[in-house]
C-alpha cells in the first residue's frame, strides 16, 4: 500500500496499529512501515470508529459492531444494533460505545451492553456534531 486516504478510524493496541478508510481495513505491526489489509468480505460498508482490547479489535459497520478476538484475522457481527457509533473507548476491561442518543458499557468483550446515560450529566449531548 503506498498510502492512506480518507482515515474515518484508528486504533492501537499491543504494538499493532489498525486504520480504516470507509471501506477498507488495514493492519500495521512495525508502527506504520509496512501495512496489510485485513477483514476482506467480512466487513461490510462504511467502517468508522474503532477500539482494540488485548487482541480484541472492534470496529463500527454503519449501525453494527463487529468484532475480532484474533487481531483481525477473521471478523463476525455483534447481536446488536447500534445508533450511530461515533466513538468506542476502552477503560480497563470495559468497553464504552457513543452513540446518537446513548452512552453503552460492555465488561463482556461486547456480547451485551448497559446505558449509562442516567448517570450522564444533563448538559452532555448525544448527537453527532457533523451533522449540523
Amino acid at each position: 500500500m503506498d498510502r492512506l486516504e480518507g482515515v474515518s478510524g484508528f486504533a492501537v493496541g499491543d504494538n499493532t496499529v489498525f486504520t480504516t478508510n470507509d471501506e477498507h481495513l488495514f493492519r500495521s505491526a512495525d508502527l506504520g512501515a509496512t501495512w496489510e489489509e485485513v477483514g476482506r468480505g467480512q466487513l461490510g460498508a462504511r467502517l468508522g470508529v474503532m477500539a482494540v482490547l488485548g487482541n480484541t479489535v472492534y470496529v463500527s459497520c454503519g449501525d453494527s459492531l463487529t468484532v475480532s478476538t484474533d487481531r483481525g484475522d477473521t471478523w463476525r457481527r455483534l447481536n446488536k444494533e447500534f445508533d450511530r457509533i461515533s466513538s468506542l473507548s476502552v477503560m480497563g476491561s470495559t468497553l464504552i460505545a457513543a452513540c446518537y442518543y446513548d452512552l453503552l458499557t460492555s465488561t463482556d468483550l461486547g456480547e451485551s451492553w448497559t446505558s449509562i446515560r442516567a448517570q450522564a450529566p444533563l448538559r452532555i449531548s448525544f448527537h453527532d456534531q457533523t451533522e449540523r
